[in-house]
């Protein structure tokens, strides 16, 4: 447990454990001081302490005795007695401390994080990996589930986040996901259905040039899709402070701070004027759907640190940082850069508030740096899933190599 109380001179993790439903247990804490301390060091001092339970709800716990548990080798539905990959990750945190660690959030999500994690899945017949196992998720059925996101290894290509006409937003494209381009293209011709939203043509690297070569040559096979789960994403803009453009770039980007923003009521729209911010689009904090993109805390909360700076250190520095050789421990012990180091820049779902433009969309640069920038801006996507409860690991050691292999 890690306090903020700036008054805390000590905490330790007393415990860990799982319950199950209607299980309790009893603990005994006891303090004293110790045998050497002197009556002068004791005396008129006060001594302050508290204890924190985190706690992770398991919408669908581990009970053998329970017959129509997924988990349950014993369960007809699950013959070859596969485990969830949720319950398979969480089980594995417990021991695996260097690969998987708790972010910390109120959510207390359980995140892989280091250079190299053996987080790698085989879906869709393709790499993705496992960003981690995220709690109190909303489905779109209203539901609050433990659910693991995963996003895709390599790049789909170089597309815009969106794009408009030269009198809105000077052409530079509007940041508001819900009816951003990119959106409809992943949620539609992504998911093979060319009915609904768009026309089968995407936007490509060159910003406006809008054809249906550059649409990418993998979509959503219907059994990768028969995994995945409508859920409500955050449209929270990192860069904005209690609603107005925060000019302190010290303080945008640190992932504590940008994982409470991007869940927050505050948009990517903070101008109220001017050729950059003529646009008349209702902005929106949540939207649900199926394909979206990383946020910027799921870039922060990846990382382990390193000898020089450590975790905790990064998590408390902005993002904008990184790429300084103070923080490089930082960006290089952070997957979600480290496999797709390149010249390209990648996207992420969130907006940022700016007193001047409304376009500005957060990315990560090639050089672990965290920013904004224009939406009809060309910059690799990699889509980012949330896979159904149900999910069952079937294989695999989480390797390159040898990727974990699921199924429902």
């Amino acid at each position: 447990t890690r306090f903020v109380n700036q008054n805390v001179k000590e905490s330790r993790k007393l415990t860990t454990g799982t319950l199950e439903k209607d299980e309790e247990v009893t603990y005994n804490l006891k303090v004293w001081i110790d045998e050497n301390t002197t009556l002068q060091q004791a005396e008129n001092k006060i001594w302050n302490g508290k204890v924190v339970i985190l706690s992770t709800l398991n919408s669908n716990p581990i009970n053998h005795n329970n017959p129509d548990n997924p988990d349950n080798p014993d369960n007809p539905d699950n013959p070859n007695g596969y485990e969830r990959l949720v319950t398979y990750i969480n089980n594995l945190g417990i021991t695996d401390t260097t690969n998987l660690l708790r972010d910390g959030t109120v959510d207390n999500n359980l995140r892989y994080v280091g250079a190299s994690p053996d987080n790698y899945v085989s879906f869709n017949g393709e790499l993705w990996r496992i960003i981690g196992v995220m709690n109190n998720v909303t489905t779109s059925s209203g539901e609050q589930q433990s659910l693991v996101k995963i996003i895709r290894a390599a790049s789909l290509g170089e597309y815009s986040w969106d794009i408009s006409d030269s009198s809105i937003n000077q052409g530079c494209g509007v940041n508001e996901w819900s009816q951003a381009d990119l959106m409809y293209e992943l949620n539609t011709d992504y998911l093979g259905n060319l009915t609904i939203g768009t026309d089968g043509y995407w936007y490509d690297a060159d910003q406006k040039n809008k054809k249906s070569t550059a649409k990418p040559s993998t979509t959503l096979s219907s059994t990768a899709q028969d995994m995945i789960v409508s859920v409500v994403w955050n449209l929270g803009s990192p860069s904005n402070n209690m609603g107005t453009y925060d000019t302190n770039w010290e303080n945008n980007f640190i992932p504590n701070i940008s994982y409470t923003r991007e869940r927050s009521e505050f948009t990517g729209k903070t101008c109220k004027s001017g050729s950059h911010c003529n646009d008349t689009v209702t902005r929106t904090t949540t939207w649900t759907g199926k394909v979206a993109l990383m946020y910027p805390s799921d870039y922060g909360y990846a990382t382990s640190g390193g000898s020089t700076t450590n975790r905790d250190a990064c998590l408390s520095t902005t993002m904008n940082s990184w790429s300084s050789s103070s923080y490089s421990y930082c960006l290089n012990n952070d997957w979600l850069l480290n496999y797709y180091y390149s010249s390209n820049y990648q996207f992420t779902i969130s907006p940022g508030a700016n007193s001047s433009v409304a376009y500005f969309v957060i990315l990560v640069s090639s050089s672990g740096y965290v920013f904004g920038s224009s939406a009809e801006l060309g910059l690799a996507v990699r889509p980012a899933v949330y896979l159904k409860a149900d999910t069952l690991k079937t294989g695999g050691t989480g390797t390159e190599a040898d990727p974990y292999t699921i199924s429902i």
